[in-house]
């Protein structure tokens, strides 16, 4: 039997081949069929690896980098007893060399007490949106 489709504004037939699988038919925006489809030439060799392991390795080192770069902006916060205390010094350093040692220190001080100040801020107000949601 030979059917014809009744297509809306958009919409197409679209026949999906698969190797060694039977052909899918498939109605609609071919937006969705692109955004949901996924293809890849992976085909495991044990059985107990499943047709998703690249996606979730993929996934894990996305995670794995965000973390790890969120980690580093954390870290160079200027605040006390991070590492962004010893990179502020050495950045006062560079930036004023003529300038007494003294007046580096207070300017570094002030600077690193604002900024853990702001940090502990920070934290604080999250916590305390934290238990206020809980």
């Amino acid at each position: 039997m030979c059917m014809h489709p009744e297509l809306l504004p958009g919409e197409k037939l679209l026949r999906i081949h698969v190797a060694k699988e039977p052909v899918v038919l498939f109605l609609g925006d071919p937006r969705l069929a692109y955004y949901t489809v996924q293809v890849s030439n992976y085909f495991p060799r044990l059985s107990i690896f499943p047709l998703s392991l690249p996606a979730v390795v993929d996934m894990l080192m996305n995670y794995t980098i965000s973390l790890s770069a969120a980690l580093a902006l954390l870290n160079m916060v200027p605040a006390y007893f991070l590492d962004g205390q010893w990179a502020l010094m050495a950045l006062v350093d560079i930036l004023l060399p003529r300038t007494p040692f003294n007046r580096k220190k207070v300017l570094a001080e002030s600077i690193l007490m604002s900024g853990s100040a702001l940090f502990l801020f920070t934290i604080a107000s999250s916590v305390y949106t934290l238990s206020k949601s809980y």
